[in-house]
């Protein structure tokens, strides 16, 4: 099913490398093997037609060539796919992950601009499913479990005030123990659980309305407001994660570039102060 109608499960339409150039730094990368052994990246039931596998090597050398800026790549596989998805991704890029991965004894949360892109360290390597895999090897200390070293919560809700709220009430708890963890802020929505609309006259126009595309277009704007009032409130943006990053019609790349950015400039002067 997912195969054949993309749009519920369809959420974004730029390559990695089109993302990265977009301005996007955070990536949700869900790896699964199809039956030809090849990886794909998948959302629910659905998955995408090109290799995962290379387009992750791709955005790691764009990531490496952009040293000033800071790149976190969680890669949540299903868990029988991550052993070898890693093994390969080591073998191939084992110089890159080597020379730019910021080192895993530290707490994720305390890493600095200074022991991060200051040693030419920009990039961040988070997994899901896959602790028995960076046990092993000599790359283990460049990879954190995402779920010990975040704070976030999806609101798996097709509604922008719903997700809004849920984000207020998340990231707007100050009584969270936040230390030493990633703040991730999740605008993405599932998609509609019910139609919009009854004039229907084909099956595929049902599928329509219920595409993660037309969702995130109708909603960003509402979802938008809560973020920016959060951080209106003195709460960090963190990463803020979205669907179809990158495409300004579809989401709100550029004003979350903008509310990421000010943070930075914000903490930038409190450190030089």
């Amino acid at each position: 099913m997912g195969e054949k109608f993309p749009g519920p499960f369809k959420c974004q339409s730029l390559d990695l490398v089109g993302q990265a150039e977009a301005g996007v730094r955070y990536f949700d990368l869900r790896v699964k093997r199809d039956e030809g052994n090849i990886y794909r990246f998948f959302h629910g039931p659905g998955s995408t037609g090109g290799d995962a596998l290379e387009e992750v090597k791709k955005l790691l050398s764009h990531a490496a060539r952009d040293e000033r800026n800071l790149y976190i790549l969680k890669l949540h596989f299903k868990k029988r796919d991550a052993r070898h998805f890693i093994r390969q991704l080591s073998d191939f890029e084992q110089r890159i992950i080597e020379n730019n991965a910021s080192g895993s004894e530290k707490s994720l949360g305390s890493l600095t601009i200074d022991n991060t892109i200051g040693q030419n360290r920009n990039i961040l390597l988070l997994v899901k499913n896959a602790e028995d895999s960076i046990m092993e090897g000599s790359l283990k200390k460049y990879f954190w479990d995402y779920d010990k070293n975040t704070n976030t919560k999806w609101a798996n809700q097709a509604s922008g005030s719903g997700t809004g709220s849920h984000i207020l009430n998340f990231h707007g708890n100050l009584d969270v123990d936040r230390e030493n963890k990633l703040n991730i802020i999740q605008t993405n929505m599932p998609m509609r659980a019910n139609p919009v609309s009854k004039d229907f006259n084909h099956f595929f126009d049902i599928m329509k309305l219920f595409s993660v595309k037309n969702l995130a277009a109708d909603q960003k704007e509402r979802v938008t407001n809560f973020v920016r009032y959060l951080v209106l409130r003195g709460v960090s943006p963190g990463i803020i994660s979205m669907d179809y990053a990158g495409k300004d019609d579809r989401s709100d790349t550029r004003l979350y570039r903008q509310l990421v950015d000010d943070e930075n400039r914000r903490l930038a002067n409190t450190n030089n102060a």
